[in-house]
């Protein structure tokens, strides 16, 4: 399995030739698994100029299963689409509904709620929903650290 997520700036300057030393490198430590499943994880690939050609083309000739994710409109699923050409499937991912945020938080809607010291405790988070939105990874932190994971 690979992982690599180019927003990492030990990555830079990277062009689309070095995406071909991933492979070899994976390969030459792990000559053993030359023919095996290979299973990649791309992170924000779309900032190497011609990604999609360097997938396109181990995704044809390789024995792989590809994941690209990233969070650019360069990213949009119909331009991913046309630009790979019937080779992919795409999952839109979305923030949490307010249910799903309380679900997260721990609590449980009890019926008649409003009529119980637990309306408190939604009201505020309710205001800690609409501040920070409800992205999975935000619900989870402490509020200056979510402030600082939002900017």
């Amino acid at each position: 399995m690979i992982y690599i997520n180019f927003e990492d700036e030990r990555l830079l300057p990277i062009e689309r030739e070095d995406l071909d030393l991933i492979l070899e490198s994976y390969y030459e430590l792990y000559p053993e698994n030359i023919g095996e499943k290979l299973y990649i994880f791309f992170d924000e690939i779309q900032t190497v100029p011609f990604w999609n050609l360097f997938l396109r083309r181990i995704y044809d000739q390789e024995n792989v299963e590809i994941c690209v994710a990233g969070s650019s409109s360069k990213l949009l699923s119909k331009e991913i689409a046309t630009q790979l050409r019937g080779r992919t499937l795409t999952y839109l991912i979305f923030p949490y509904s307010f249910k799903e945020f309380l679900r997260a938080k721990g609590v449980t809607l009890e019926r008649h709620f409003e009529y119980t010291h637990l309306r408190y405790r939604i009201k505020k988070l309710l205001r800690e929903y609409i501040l920070f939105g409800g992205f999975s990874e935000i619900a989870e932190r402490d509020e200056p650290l979510k402030t600082k994971i939002l900017q």
